[in-house]
């Protein structure tokens, strides 16, 4: 009896052994395969070129992998296997973009993939809009990003952003959002189509990049261009010359200390309360900035940044 008992227990552990080698295994399989995901099983719907559908799926799957797991601590092998990930993801994507003249005039190694994360941490740019930044040939040292209109109206698909034609300031807001800020917020002031030929669709984006809210001058420039089927948007911080507060519109800033002593309790109405007095400041300044002597020179940097973007994308 006692042999049959011991017999019996042996074979329990060697199939638990074995069970969790196999998981080992398998698991070492997935992760080497993470990236290999050939065309001809593509399944995926949706109007995107086979190279942009391997990429979101692989994208996909890696993601669910970092979820599925839940590294309590993430010690340098787990953010080794991380990276080598967003490396992957990174010569995929490059590979769908490959066919923009922009992308062949430069170098690969100047641009970066703009997700850099595979899992969802504060602060980090983990589910940014899908594209390629660029930081290295500007004399600003601000971005120029693009990605296809594919990936583009995928990403925004919950916000009915289907075409670029004619989008509201509150899409722009919400394109540069997802864009460029990871730890902070744009609000647009102000936006409006840019003249271009019938091919293209062009806007420039005036407004403030803060972590609080923005009752402040407009401090960042962007001109977003669309054509041939991909999107560009540069980023331009106004260093150089900073526009000046209006007096009319300071004392909201005052109204907006009021709300918060007032709300204190309930974020939620004083987030309510506040962004009304913010979009009263953004038309505050707006009308009066377009009457302002400080106009000219903004207008002449958008048109700058408009031609100059415009010559890089030929």
């Amino acid at each position: 009896m006692i042999y049959k008992t011991l017999l019996a227990l042996i074979v329990v552990f060697l199939f638990l052994a074995l069970q969790s080698n196999g998981k080992n295994k398998n698991e070492t399989i997935f992760e080497n395969n993470l990236d290999t995901i050939p065309n001809s099983k593509i399944k995926y719907k949706g109007d995107l070129s086979n190279n942009e559908k391997s990429y979101i799926l692989t994208r996909d799957r890696m993601r669910r992998y970092f979820e599925k797991h839940k590294f309590k601590s993430w010690d340098d092998a787990i953010y080794k296997r991380q990276e080598d990930s967003v490396k992957e993801l990174d010569r995929k994507l490059k590979y769908a973009l490959t066919d923009v003249p922009l992308l062949k005039k430069m170098p690969k190694s100047y641009w970066e993939i703009n997700n850099t994360n595979l899992y969802d941490e504060p602060l980090t740019s983990y589910d940014m809009l899908d594209g390629l930044r660029n930081w290295k040939t500007f004399d600003d040292s601000m971005p120029l990003f693009y990605t296809s209109n594919n990936l583009l109206y995928l990403y925004f698909k919950k916000d009915n952003i289907t075409s670029l034609e004619n989008l509201t300031p509150k899409k722009l807001e919400k394109i540069i959002n997802a864009t460029f800020c990871i730890d902070w917020t744009f609000t647009n002031f102000i936006s409006y189509k840019l003249p271009s030929d019938s091919n293209t669709n062009a806007y420039a984006i005036l407004g403030v990049g803060a972590q609080d809210y923005p009752f402040a001058p407009p401090n960042m420039l962007y001109i977003f261009i669309s054509k041939d089927g991909y999107t560009y948007i540069k980023e331009k911080e106004i260093r150089k010359n900073p526009l000046k507060e209006i007096p009319a519109c300071e004392k909201l800033k005052d109204s907006a200390d009021a709300i918060e002593r007032k709300y204190s309790s309930d974020m939620k109405l004083q987030d309510k309360y506040i962004n009304r007095v913010v979009r009263k400041y953004c038309n505050c300044y707006l009308e009066s900035l377009k009457y302002s002597k400080q106009y000219p020179r903004i207008q002449k940097l958008i048109d700058e940044t408009y031609r100059d973007l415009q010559m890089r994308i030929e």
